[in-house]
């Protein structure tokens, strides 16, 4: 009877350890799963991740090309400087010697080249929010203004324009302008 009642008690300790082993099998299969998942959301990020790099870089070189074909739309005789664009976005100048050059500017290139930035982001966004330049023409000498006053009412669907009524709005802005407004 001592030996029964002690198969017993084996027998039953037996049956828990059954239990416990076949949960713990199902916390095994439910690890492999949430490692399964983990390893697929890790190369997924990795992959999105991948994809963005390339479309940031794929738009950074658009911008870049963008923004030095409208500066030297606005000022034709900029072509001697290379507009660079960083990882971060920021545009750098330099000359033909590849010097830095955003500091020989004069303000109203430097004006012309952050329109054409400008311009250029919105063209590789394909956003086409409207154009608002308060006093777009006063940094500007007379050749610069007339290249620009030309070109604005094409770089966005609506173009509002602040301007000072006899020297940015004179008779050469208004005569490109007038029947576009």
């Amino acid at each position: 009877e001592k030996d029964q009642k002690y198969l017993r008690e084996i027998e039953e300790k037996i049956q828990v350890l059954k239990i416990k082993r076949a949960k713990l099998g199902e916390q095994k299969i439910k690890l492999k799963q949430f490692q399964l998942r983990e390893e697929l959301a890790l190369k997924s990020v990795e992959e999105l991740t991948k994809i963005f790099d390339q479309f940031t870089n794929e738009s950074r070189i658009e911008i870049q090309k963008l923004t030095s074909e409208e500066f030297v739309k606005f000022i034709p005789n900029a072509s001697g400087f290379n507009i660079a664009i960083s990882p971060e976005f920021h545009y750098d100048v330099r000359d033909g010697y590849g010097r830095p050059a955003l500091q020989q500017l004069s303000n109203g290139q430097r004006q012309a080249l952050s329109l054409a930035y400008i311009t250029a982001i919105s063209r590789v966004s394909e956003k086409n929010p409207p154009l608002v330049i308060d006093m777009p023409f006063g940094r500007l000498d007379e050749s610069v203004q007339e290249n620009i006053a030309a070109r604005l009412p094409e770089l966005a669907s609506q173009v509002i324009l602040l301007m000072l009524p006899g020297t940015e709005w004179n008779e050469k802005t208004r005569a490109i302008l007038y029947g576009k407004t």
